[in-house]
């Protein structure tokens, strides 16, 4: 009788801390809806806004852009695809999304790439980066809160946001967090050869209010770590190259190098994404893939040499 008493204690005690956890989630729920705006061409002063939205409660946050039906009331014009990732550049958007999953409690941060020619959709499994930031007296209204301004340099790149401490949780859209406070607007500096600045901007907010989106990391068939996907990218000619050849081995055909990739062109291809350089990379970090005979896939009516600049990878 005494065992079935603590029991039943028991289980009323985990059902009560189960049930103000739930509580506690509620009262820290809700959503941000943004304004993604970039300018059409450098030559141009029309800009193409697409939506994206972050979706939080007590310890978990996902941003999405690009997903199917988010773009019918906005002008999108000619603007493609931005990964709130590494600055991909791809289909205006997909069944999913772009997606960006955090949670605070276990430190874990992953993000979705959508179909690159022929490879699969795959996961990211990023790292977990604090961010230093600077904090600013500057003041405006963005959606009706009061934000504040603060800047950041993450991954080689500056950051300019204004965040409100009405809502007290370190959250943000792209991969942004550890204010003291949600952040409503969220510009990205100089990004691509002609150093155009990319904003989201918040448009809607509801803190604090159930939210109907699901907050789930992105799942794929295929993961990679962050290392993996950096050298992935940096090398993705040669790992498009090399899979067409073995698709094209049975008919006799094989496509070739137009040119042979180098440190430095790899790092002046970085300057199109968000994300420049990495916190394991030193002046000594080997970007380009170690024993590959990239010449053997030269094509022989180049002359190769290190110095040479890829080709744009966004023609594949």
């Amino acid at each position: 009788m005494k065992q079935l008493l603590v029991l039943v204690l028991f289980c009323l005690t985990v059902k009560g801390v189960a049930q103000d956890m739930q509580v506690a989630d509620s009262l820290q729920s809700g959503y941000v809806k943004y304004i993604f705006k970039r300018q059409v061409s450098p030559f141009s002063q029309e800009y193409a806004d697409a939506p994206a939205f972050l979706n939080f409660n007590s310890s978990e946050t996902v941003f999405v852009a690009g997903r199917f039906g988010m773009e019918e009331k906005h002008n999108t014009g000619e603007l493609m695809g931005d990964s709130a990732a590494i600055g991909y550049v791809g289909p205006t958007s997909s069944e999913k999304g772009f997606m960006v999953y955090r949670n605070f409690i276990t430190k874990e941060i992953t993000y979705n790439q959508l179909k690159l020619a022929s490879f699969p959709p795959y996961v990211v499994k990023d790292n977990w980066v604090e961010m230093k930031w600077e904090l600013s007296e500057k003041t405006k209204v963005i959606a009706g809160y009061n934000v504040k301004k603060a800047t950041t340099i993450f991954r080689g790149t500056k950051y300019t946001v204004w965040y409100t401490d009405s809502i007290p949780l370190p959250y943000g859209p792209l991969k942004l967090f550890g204010l003291p406070g949600v952040i409503l607007e969220a510009t990205v500096h100089n990004v691509g050869m002609n150093g155009r600045d990319t904003t989201y901007k918040a448009f809607e907010v509801c803190y604090p209010c159930s939210n109907n989106q699901t907050i789930e990391a992105p799942v794929e068939d295929v993961v990679k770590t962050i290392e993996e996907e950096v050298l992935f990218r940096d090398n993705f000619q040669y790992y498009f190259v090399s899979e067409s050849n073995e698709k094209f081995k049975p008919f006799g055909g094989k496509m070739f190098l137009s040119e042979l990739p180098s440190e430095r062109a790899i790092l002046n291809k970085r300057k199109e994404s968000h994300e420049k350089v990495y916190e394991w990379e030193t002046k000594d970090t080997k970007r380009v893939l170690q024993g590959i005979d990239y010449k053997s896939l030269l094509d022989p009516n180049k002359k190769g040499g290190e110095d040479l600049t890829l080709p744009d990878f966004s023609k594949f």
